[in-house]
């Protein structure tokens, strides 16, 4: 019974799937052109530049923010209190 249910959206699923798959192939070229208009390499330097200035206890934040949601908040309360 609950397979009978469930194979509709499993279908579903693999036709967007497919829809993505298709669409990311022809919008590649779009997306590579508004990512090169982004100055990336301006952002990076500031950034890097932000980050020397750091304490080596901040920087190991700055590092581990990406991995663990608890961390971010607390590092964006300590970089806030800091400011």
């Amino acid at each position: 019974m609950m397979r009978r249910l469930l194979q509709p959206f499993w279908i579903l699923l693999a036709i967007i799937f497919l829809i993505e798959a298709w669409l990311w192939d022809h919008l590649e070229p779009i997306v590579a052109r508004v990512v090169a208009l982004i100055p990336l390499r301006a952002f990076k330097q500031w950034l890097s530049d932000r980050v020397d200035t750091l304490s080596p206890a901040m920087t190991l934040i700055v590092f581990a923010v990406p991995v663990d949601p608890a961390v971010s908040a607390q590092a964006g309360r300590a970089l806030a209190a800091r400011a």
